[in-house]
């Protein structure tokens, strides 16, 4: 089965990406640190993704191909989101304010009325920012404005639907790559600040799975702004000797040099694949084993 076109992908995607970023601020006040940052990221499901399960049992669910964002909350109610009826602001105080109703205002630094006792007015989104900001959680990612964008996030709920099954089929492919190589890994995840899907593999080098010491990254990027539009597949090492020299690549893979170094792949190499997940696996771990064998020398 081949890959379906991506209509409108650019403007899409930037919607998309104002949904999925509102799941790093609400991470980051309500769940304990993991190392690896394996705290913020949300969980891949078939036609969309979930976050992690939240105190008190909790979960929120984003549907790419009904266009919703669904809190089911612990005691098993849920709250339904319409997200192609908001803003990413109007969307994020939803949210907040059902997470509150929930009996989780406390940790998410909203009060009764919505705010800090300190003076935010009415918004709960800068609430929690301004929470996370002052117990130095908010990293350099995130800012008030990067949530509460005013633009409608009206989306094709067709373009939504695709690259949901896109993601999802790059995720087996992945899955299957994982099983190849064995060893000490991430999950296959994505995270909410650039909306890409990541595995992480350490070398026996680095039995602590200390992220600031060698490893290789491979994953499956929406865009990157000023480089790439489309989505494409990737895979970098950590660190590159002095004299790296990139290695020739048998596969449709190039490699990317400008402000980081990595193998790429773009989605319409993968999409025109008669096998795409058999391609992706492939491409995987050709440059996997490219790359490994760098960081032995």
């Amino acid at each position: 089965m081949s890959l379906p076109n991506l209509k409108d992908w650019k403007e899409a995607s930037d919607i998309l990406h104002q949904v999925v970023s509102l799941f790093g601020p609400i991470h980051k006040a309500l769940l304990p640190h993991r190392d690896n940052y394996l705290h913020l990221p949300m969980e891949v499901r078939p036609k969309g993704l979930e976050s992690q399960t939240l105190p008190g049992g909790g979960k929120i669910h984003l549907n790419l191909e009904a266009g919703s964002l669904t809190l089911v909350k612990g005691g098993g109610s849920s709250e339904i989101f319409d997200f192609r009826n908001h803003t990413q602001r109007s969307l994020f105080e939803g949210l907040l304010e059902a997470l509150r109703d929930d009996g989780l205002g406390e940790e998410l630094g909203v009060g009764k009325g919505g705010s800090l006792a300190t003076g935010t007015g009415d918004s709960m989104a800068a609430a929690l920012v301004g929470k996370l900001v002052s117990e130095e959680k908010a990293g350099r990612f995130l800012t008030l404005a990067g949530v509460t964008r005013d633009e409608p996030l009206q989306v094709g709920l067709e373009t939504a639907s695709a690259y949901a099954d896109v993601q999802y089929s790059v995720f087996t492919a992945l899955a299957r790559f994982r099983a190849r190589v064995g060893g000490a890994m991430t999950p296959i995840i994505v995270w909410p600040e650039h909306f890409d899907l990541s595995t992480v593999w350490f070398p026996p080098t680095n039995p602590g799975m200390d992220d600031h010491g060698p490893h290789i990254s491979v994953g499956f990027a929406p865009f990157t702004p000023g480089q790439y539009e489309d989505p494409y597949l990737y895979a970098y090492a950590y660190p590159y000797p002095d004299s790296f020299d990139p290695p020739a690549l048998s596969s449709s893979a190039i490699w990317h040099n400008e402000g980081w170094q990595g193998a790429v792949v773009g989605y319409h190499e993968i999409a025109r694949q008669k096998d795409h997940e058999l391609f992706v696996e492939d491409v995987a771990l050709e440059v996997f084993r490219k790359l490994s064998a760098v960081l032995e020398r």
